[in-house]
């Protein structure tokens, strides 16, 4: 507990609903673990009560006379005063309040007394603090849990900790994600917040050891048994039976919440009467156990800690149970695992530590079962570290097992952005492939396929899909391998060809009801229709798609597809929105590791953050992002950064007069054709650095913004190729002539060339047409283009048309050129 003269912080629900309580029932008990504030709260909801409140702590109190005494004392009457008199003197007194604080060890007969009190005394009112219930008719009970970490930074449990750092060190500050981290760590239990807050400058990164000098350190000012937390833990430790105790330290190898069911195979059976469910129960009912709205129990991590070192022998003897049982459900199916989650990968470290009593095969199902969890939650690196460390400890283990390994080893490393150690990782699971089923070499084929997808090596990856395909694999795959050729497609501008192979992705899948495959493949339709420019239907796939994967609790692919949405809002011209959608991206792809994604999302962040006018924040997350991309040498990330870079100078002019905005607007423009013009056109492949073009244009556009520095050498375009104009003639207008300007628009974008039929199809989009008059059409808009100068500039190269490469072309970003006079049609 913290000093008394310290203000209280949240429990705005809890406080109303006790004061409340005060009011229309006799009888009030909060109830909950140590530490957790039930006494403050008791004192903060009783401080204006209307009449005389009396505080009666009773935590050395051992039965109905002491009770009786500690009261009469309180109440100021002698010490030869019985429990009658207590009765009596309540009674005389205009609505009196009883808090009975720490009532733990008096429960049964404190229950007693109070029914004589109370009939004698109707209309005082009793406040009691507990670990559990009187459970008797006139008792209003209210479960005290931890404070809530909504909000993040700004939740009850990380304002507790800043108010409580600022009153022992007013100059101290911390950072708010180590701050949400800090707070997430000690699980809103307000006793170890104020330990932590009082220590905070001295502490570094969140770890084990902290956690010991948070249960070993405490107030000098505070009651001895709330002056550290492993004494108020101790302190109700010792009320517990040896059969309370035993199943509390074999219930302590669950690291996270647990269903009853699955202590089944973990607890044993205690002699006597009592059931192992009886003294779960029992834990519960005295706050050692919190049960969750979902029906499953936890431990607070203090309790766990406290439990398994003070019966350590039986602590052991449960672990090497539930990782028996854990290793049979793994190799079952998996099914039930995902809800103990921490539980499987405390498992498969004991594993690769040597420090598990299962065989070789079990403990690899179970640390392949861990890499499943890991690459759905990160952290990245940890996935890494676990395999490796498996694939050298379970060298017998069976070849398709340490295939799984392999594959696990592979996405963990892609992940991190380490794409060619990710390769070799797959395609040595392919050395075996003759020992392997289909499923399996399918599976080996598509993460070598992603690696090189990640490295824009798209034939590369086309070609391990389109292999995989051949080998029979499940709809499930099928539909995977099919969404993966979609997004080369995708990448190489095909749209059309891109939508198909989706849309046959998602009959495959509709088979399958994979929640966290439709969410990827719905996704990536939804950016095909951002970049076709239907952003009302984008936006209706893409919430469809975050549905799915929140629903499969996917939480990797849900951070990436959040971010694609927050993009959209930006497009949409709500950075607000945007904002909220990349810092839930972020903070999610931090923890698990992704290092590419987290460059991408600190980019998308800080454009959107800067359009909301937090342009400093804006200029330190390209700063974070431009640091992490360095090591992950990956030439596509630096375009993404320039084009985000570019959004700064944006903003800048959205909020600055004449002259400075022309200027700012000009250094936006610069940095856009810095990228979007030089020679390495791959920044094209990339979906991240064609939306961050298409914003910027727009919003350029939208600004009126000014002319830089034409060239008087070569081809502007204004958006959408609307306008141009060739060296220093007059501005070509084609607003009116749609078919020619989508020609040109082809031309700038593909400057290798484009085939007749493709500029047809990008012409007249739809339309279907025959052949020699498809070729007449575009011959017509050609001559059309030439006609306005273009003539020796436009070219025809084995079968492709395209513009000469001598000749340079700026793309202006507006939709209306500057003030020239524009070429009458």
């Amino acid at each position: 507990m913290s000093p008394s003269h310290a203000s209280f912080v949240g429990r705005k629900q809890e406080l109303a609903q006790v004061e409340t309580w005060l009011n229309e029932r006799r009888i009030t008990t909060i109830v909950g673990p140590a530490g957790i504030g039930k006494s403050r709260l008791a004192d903060q909801a009783s401080a204006g009560w209307r009449g005389e409140r009396y505080h009666v702590d009773l935590s050395h109190e051992v039965d109905s006379e002491s009770c009786a005494a500690a009261v009469a004392r309180a109440l100021g009457l002698p010490a030869t005063a019985t429990a009658p008199d207590v009765g009596r003197a309540l009674a005389a007194r205009a609505e009196p309040l009883l808090l009975l604080d720490d009532a733990d060890r008096v429960l049964d007969p404190i229950a007693t007394l109070l029914g004589e009190w109370l009939t004698a005394a109707p209309e005082t009112r009793v406040l009691i603090t507990s670990r559990e219930r009187l459970r008797i008719r006139s008792e209003g009970t209210i479960e005290l849990g931890p404070l809530s970490l909504v909000g993040g930074s700004a939740s009850e449990a990380t304002q507790l900790f800043v108010e409580r750092m600022k009153q022992a060190w007013p100059s101290a500050t911390i950072e708010p994600e180590e701050l949400v981290t800090w707070c997430d760590w000690l699980e809103g239990t307000p006793l170890a917040i104020e330990l932590a807050a009082a220590r905070a400058p001295f502490f570094g990164e969140v770890d084990g050891q902290r956690r010991l000098d948070l249960l070993r350190g405490g107030f000098r000012d505070g009651h001895e048994r709330h002056s550290t937390l492993s004494r108020a833990i101790a302190w109700s430790w010792a009320m517990l039976d040896e059969a309370e105790q035993r199943c509390l330290a074999e219930a302590a190898v669950f690291t996270g919440a647990f269903h009853v069911g699955a202590t089944a195979r973990v607890l044993s059976q205690p002699d006597g009467e009592r059931s192992a469910l009886d003294l779960l129960r029992s834990l519960a009912d005295k706050s050692f156990l919190r049960l969750l709205p979902d029906g499953r129990l936890r431990l607070y991590d203090a309790v766990r800690e406290y439990a398994s070192e003070e019966r350590k022998g039986v602590y052991d003897a449960a672990a090497g149970r539930l990782d028996t049982y854990l290793a049979a459900q793994a190799e079952r199916d998996g099914a039930g695992v995902d809800l103990l989650r921490n539980d499987v990968i405390a498992a498969a470290e004991r594993v690769v530590q040597r420090a598990s009593s299962l065989d070789t095969n079990a403990g690899a199902w179970v640390v392949i079962q861990a890499g499943r969890l890991l690459l759905s939650e990160g952290p990245a690196s940890r996935v890494q570290e676990l395999m490796e460390a498996a694939l050298r400890v379970l060298a017998e283990a069976d070849v398709e097992l340490r295939t799984h390994l392999r594959l696990a080893l592979a996405g963990g490393l892609r992940m991190q952005g380490r794409l060619d150690e990710a390769e070799d990782a797959a395609s040595a699971g392919l050395s075996d492939e003759h020992r392997l089923s289909g499923e399996l070499r399918v599976q080996l084929l598509t993460e070598v396929g992603l690696a090189r997808h990640a490295r824009r090596n798209l034939e590369g990856a086309a070609e391990c899909y389109a292999r995989a395909l051949t080998l029979s694999p499940s709809r499930r795959a099928e539909g995977r391998l099919q969404a993966n050729l979609g997004a080369i497609a995708h990448d190489r501008g095909d749209l059309d060809t891109a939508e198909g192979a989706y849309r046959d992705a998602l009959v495959a899948l509709g088979i399958t009801q994979d929640r966290r495959l439709l969410g990827v493949v719905r996704s990536n339709l939804g950016l095909l229709y951002q970049e076709r420019g239907d952003l009302v239907l984008a936006r209706e796939t893409l919430e469809l798609a975050l549905r799915d994967l929140d629903e499969g609790s996917e939480q990797y692919l849900g951070a990436i597809h959040r971010g694609n949405l927050g993009q959209l809002f930006l497009e949409l011209a709500d950075p607000t929105r945007a904002v909220t959608l990349h810092e839930e991206a972020l903070s999610l792809l931090r923890r698990i590791g992704d290092e590419r994604s987290t460059v991408i999302s600190l980019c998308r962040l800080a454009a959107a953050r800067a359009l909301t006018g937090d342009i400093v924040r804006a200029a330190r997350e390209l700063e974070e992002a431009s640091s992490r991309a360095h090591g992950l040498r990956d030439p596509l990330l630096g375009a993404v950064i320039g084009l985000h870079q570019a959004f700064v100078p944006l903003a800048r002019a959205e909020n600055s007069a004449e002259p400075e905005r022309g200027q700012r607007l000009i250094e936006c423009q610069r940095q856009l054709h810095a990228v979007t013009q030089a020679d390495d056109a791959s920044w094209r492949l990339s979906d991240d650095a064609r939306s961050a073009r298409r914003i910027l244009e727009a919003r350029l556009g939208a600004l009126g913004a000014q002319d830089v520095a034409l060239p008087t050498d070569g081809l502007v375009v204004c958006i959408e190729s609307r306008f141009f104009r060739l060296y220093e003639d007059e501005w070509q207008d084609l607003r009116r002539d749609t078919p020619a300007r989508r020609i040109l628009e082809c031309l700038v974008e593909n400057r290798e060339g484009m085939t007749l039929p493709d500029l047809q199809a990008a012409a007249w989009p739809g339309e279907r047409i025959r052949k020699d008059a498809a070729k007449n059409r575009v011959h017509v808009a050609l001559s059309r283009l030439r006609s306005r100068g273009l003539k020796a500039f436009i070219l025809r190269v084995d079968e492709r048309y395209l513009l000469s490469q001598d000749l340079p072309v700026v793309r202006l970003a507006r939709i209306d050129p500057p003030n020239s006079e524009v070429a009458a049609d």
